[in-house]
């Protein structure tokens, strides 16, 4: 719904089908959050070809007329002047402290001209529009844009009367309107009235160009059904031409001027406020990010929400996160989790802490943090660890899944032993960023390599011909040791193993490489053919959504006869 406020005066106006009494479901754009105190505001709605509708304009409970003696409804479309249509709310006998129950109108119908035949009491409906690939950034009538063909505004404002007297040059313009008003001219023969052209409207469209109906998703058009058709009176017959001087008739005909008054009614509004609705397909919706009304708050930014909305949504958003936090330890484990709660509390994540127990900053970066996590989920992206209150970083995911990584960042640190060293945690804490929580993850060096000569850090003690002697002190040793020889009958275990492992270096890097690759383009199969699943499960819903919609105009034309 789109509601306008002015101080304690609320208006609320909604579309509604006729004759099923159903509203028409809103979206909204979710990049700048409209301000409280706007005079204008946008809705999209879902057109649906042929249906008819009136639009509900409601005063909420407490609204203040004051000095004005009524409420004025119109309905304005792109092009034209007057309103198609207008409704008068009268003010109640007892408005002075606000009227004590809503006040609810409709705009039905409309007195207008389609086609060049006058219609009154048509009822407003959605049209379908045709497309042609001839037209550019055009209508198939000259003049008529085809952004004007895609919405229609609702203006409201207070009216009230004044008696004002006119001053001397108003009175005295006044007085020979009104004299030229009273001079009736001589009958013109019809034969010499030159033909008028027909007045054009924007209903009166029937195409657009390409690009407004595919990219714009400009396929619906206000229209017109029913109504009383008012046919022109017939033409009388010609009559052969005389000039009105052979008739004896003089050239004007005079009558007694009406009296003119200097005391008139002037209308005063006040504020006006406008609602614009647009009609779009729900394709041109979904591809345009526009969602329903009224969005989450987690949508906007946290500086556009006051204190209440930011608590409620850090409440909801901490919600949404236990939820799926649950269901990866669930999933995990294979066991129903006991909700969080007293007790646990060293177990919570850090956003989770209640609102009284945060920072003005620490709530804003949960607020940033939670959401980021739920978009992450909505992308089908699993929560794989959180950090507790304690801050220590719990895992959601199994050992073996755990352990798989493992074993592929050690394979690529055996590929290329000699590259320079990185920390591998502060890697996977990028890689994790996306699941919301800031990671503080204790850095170790995994599947450390084997040295060649491995030497305990304790001193080693050695034979000697003076005794036993600690090997950091022994001269011989460390000469051994800096000039880094190694025995060709040296049998350390060191030794052995890295002779072992040299040979057979190369093949396995290359399996290795091979097996990543080959892992890599079985899980680009998998996305693709995920994709192509989700894909034709959206047209299989549009499918069935139009033939649901085609059952129900048959039923109701079928009604209707």
């Amino acid at each position: 719904m789109a509601i306008l406020k002015g101080g304690n005066d609320e208006y609320k106006v909604r579309i509604k089908r006729y004759p099923e009494k159903t509203y028409f479901d809103e979206y909204i754009k979710t990049g700048e959050r409209e301000k409280t105190a706007a005079t204008t505001c946008k809705r999209y709605i879902v057109g649906e070809d042929g249906v008819k509708y009136t639009i509900e304009v409601t005063l909420k409970k407490g609204f203040m007329f004051g000095e004005f003696h009524c409420v004025q409804a119109q309905l304005n479309v792109p092009g034209k002047i007057d309103s198609v249509c207008r409704k008068i709310i009268l003010r109640p006998a007892d408005y002075k402290d606000g009227i004590k129950e809503k006040i609810t109108t409709e705009l039905e119908s409309a007195d207008v001209t389609v086609r060049g035949l006058k219609l009154l009491g048509a009822r407003f409906a959605f049209r379908s529009l045709a497309l042609d690939e001839k037209l550019v950034n055009e209508t198939d009538l000259m003049g008529i844009d085809p952004e004007s063909l895609g919405f229609f505004e609702i203006a409201l404002f207070k009216i009230r009367w004044e008696n004002r007297r006119l001053t001397d040059e108003e009175y005295k313009t006044k007085v020979a309107a009104a004299n030229d008003a009273s001079k009736v001219p001589p009958p013109l023969n019809s034969s010499l009235v030159v033909g008028h052209r027909k007045e054009q409207h924007l209903w009166d469209a029937q195409k657009v160009d390409e690009d407004s109906f595919k990219k714009d998703g400009i396929v619906y058009a206000i229209g017109f059904v029913g109504g009383k058709p008012q046919f022109p009176l017939p033409e009388p017959a010609r009559q052969p031409f005389v000039s009105p001087v052979e008739r004896g008739w003089p050239n004007s005909v005079s009558k007694k001027p009406a009296y003119v008054s200097r005391i008139v009614d002037v209308p005063v509004t006040g504020t006006s406020f406008h609602c614009h609705f647009y009609y779009r397909t729900s394709e041109f919706l979904e591809q345009t990010g526009i969602v329903k009304y009224p969005p989450p708050l987690y949508l906007y930014a946290w500086k556009d929400l006051d204190k209440s909305e930011r608590q409620t949504v850090l409440k909801e958003l901490q919600a949404i996160n236990k939820e799926h936090v649950i269901n990866a330890i669930e999933a995990k484990t294979g066991k129903i989790h006991v909700m969080f709660g007293k007790g646990r509390g060293k177990d919570e994540a850090k956003e989770w802490r209640a609102w009284s127990r945060m920072s003005e900053w620490e709530k804003e970066d949960a607020f940033e943090s939670l959401r980021k996590s739920k978009k992450a989920h909505e992308r089908g992206e699993a929560i794989r660890q959180y950090e507790s209150r304690s801050g220590e970083i719990i895992s959601l995911v199994d050992e073996d899944e755990e352990q798989s990584e493992d074993d592929e960042q050690s394979k690529t640190e055996k590929k290329d032993p000699f590259r320079t060293k990185t920390f591998p945690d502060l890697e996977y804490t990028a890689a994790r960023s996306e699941d919301g929580f800031t990671v503080k993850k204790e850095s170790k060096i995994k599947n450390e390599p084997v040295e060649i000569r491995k030497r305990p850090k304790d001193d080693v003690m050695i034979n000697s011909s003076n005794g036993a002697t600690p090997a950091r002190n022994n001269k011989n040793f460390r000469a051994h040791e800096d000039k880094n020889i190694t025995s060709t009958n040296d049998k350390s275990p060191g030794v052995e193993e890295h002779k072992k492992i040299a040979p057979t270096r190369n093949n396995e890097i290359d399996d290795d490489e091979l097996e990543r690759k080959m892992a890599n383009a079985r899980a680009l199969d998998e996305e693709i053919e995920r994709e192509e699943r989700l894909a034709k499960l959206k047209r299989e819903r549009r499918a069935l959504q139009d033939e649901i919609e085609d059952a129900k105009r048959k039923k109701q034309k079928h009604g209707e006869e």
